[in-house]
Parts: structure tokens; sequence; C-alpha cells
């Protein structure tokens, strides 16, 4: 019945869209489908049960293309090592040899494993892009909230409405925004964002 039900779990991986890989509590790779392979950098072969977290980082950061110096890999790989010693960490990778975007998630389980994810974002970059482009070629000034981390993005010409330049800005806060309403126009601009926000 174990036999049969691992089986089960295995396909049922296997048939996932996202890259999909399990590691114990150690570290070590349990298990994992043909998409995390094919969207984890480096030599299939080296991706296998028994392998450590660090080892497949170190295959993404040594073949990757994305990193051009000794330097640059060593502190990228432990970064991802850092975060991976966290609950959970994202992060995004250009595959060099396929132009293929990657999101990474990794999550730790309550019993201490982890869970890495590997979505192709590609369509999404190329989306963002586009909407990059015509936003610039159309002259519009935007910024972009994230309520998870509370901070808008936003373009050169939002800042310029502002008088100010974007780097000025930097990354603002939610209320940082608000605070650069007028007092006088504060209450009704805050009652027509509550609906949306």
């Amino acid at each position: 019945e174990f036999a049969r039900a691992r089986r089960r779990g295995i396909e049922a991986i296997n048939v996932l869209p996202q890259g999909f890989a399990l590691y114990d509590s150690n570290d070590r790779l349990l298990a994992c489908n043909a998409n995390f392979r094919k969207l984890v950098r480096g030599a299939a072969q080296r991706i296998v049960p028994g392998a450590s977290y660090a080892e497949v980082m170190t295959e993404v950061a040594e073949t990757g293309g994305f990193l051009e110096t000794e330097a640059e890999r060593t502190a990228w790989i432990a970064g991802k090592l850092a975060g991976a010693r966290m609950q959970s960490q994202e992060f995004t990778y250009r595959k060099a040899d396929t132009g293929q975007w990657v999101q990474a998630i990794d999550q730790r389980t309550p019993e201490g494993g982890l869970v890495s994810m590997r979505i192709d974002i590609t369509a999404l970059k190329a989306a963002e892009a586009r909407m990059s482009s015509i936003i610039e070629g159309a002259g519009v000034g935007t910024w972009m909230w994230s309520r998870a981390s509370d901070h808008n993005e936003i373009n050169e010409l939002w800042a310029g409405m502002l008088g100010y330049r974007q780097e000025e800005l930097g990354t603002l806060d939610y209320d940082s925004l608000v605070g650069m309403i007028h007092p006088d126009d504060r209450a009704a601009t805050l009652a027509t964002w509550e609906p949306v926000i």
C-alpha cells in the first residue's frame, strides 16, 4: 500500500506544469519532477535525490550565465542559502541558455523540510515589458502599490508630475504617499481609494 501511494505521489508531481522539488529537513533532495530540472539551470544529471540544496543553488549560479564574477556567484549562493533557512523566500532569474524567466518559491514545511517551486514566468515578463513600453510611449505617470510589501513602485513621469525625480522618491510606503496629498484633498482622495484598496 505504501509503495502504491508513493508511486501515485511521484506520478502527481511529474504531471505538474511547474517545477517541483522536495528536500528533507537536512536540505537533501528527496524528489523532483522533470520540469524542475528544466527550469533549474545546469546539468540535470546533478539534480538527483540526495543532492543538497546548496549543490542545486551552486549549479544554478555556476551554469546560469547571469552572474559574471566568482564574487557575484558566491554572494548569490550565500543569499539563497540564508533565505532557505528562513520560513520562505522568493526570487526570479533568467536562464541564459533559453531566455526563460523563472520565479523561484521556497517554503519550509512544518517538519523542517523544504518545498521548492519553479515557475516559468517568461510570458508574464514579456507582457510587463509590452505594458512598460506602452506606458512610456504614452507618456503616462504611473504608480503601483503592493499591499503585501506596502510599497509603491513609481515611474519617472509620475515623480516628475510632483516635481521630483524617481530616485528622490524611491519606493514609497502607503503612509508616505498619503502624506504627499494636499491636506484639503486628502479626505476626498482617500474616500475614492478605499473601495479600490
